[in-house]
């Protein structure tokens, strides 16, 4: 008898469109993705930090810097469970207190 198991397992096929399962599997893979990237604290503790409704992420961060850093390891994340993002939606707002 063999006694090699693995736990990888080789997926041929994917749910269709409208599958009641596939938002939560989407679900599932988002939060296993988001989660990967362990931005923790609170708005004013934090430097950078995400918010996910849906298929949609919002990242905040208060530099341009973290944010194209968070930007970068969410999709190397997104990339390794078969997820990608895309880069003509992707939008930023710049808020300053300069002017005021």
């Amino acid at each position: 008898m063999n006694n090699n198991y693995t736990s990888d397992f080789r997926v041929d096929i994917g749910v269709k469109q409208g599958d009641p399962l596939l938002p939560t599997l989407f679900n599932l893979v988002t939060d296993t993705v988001l989660t990967q990237l362990d931005l923790r604290g609170n708005i004013s503790t934090c430097l950078k930090q995400l918010m996910a409704y849906a298929d949609d992420i919002l990242i905040l961060a208060s530099t341009k810097k973290y944010l194209m850093e968070v930007l970068q390891k969410l999709k190397k994340s997104s990339i390794e469970v078969g997820l990608k993002i895309n880069e003509e939606k992707i939008k930023y707002l710049k808020c300053s207190k300069k002017g005021y």
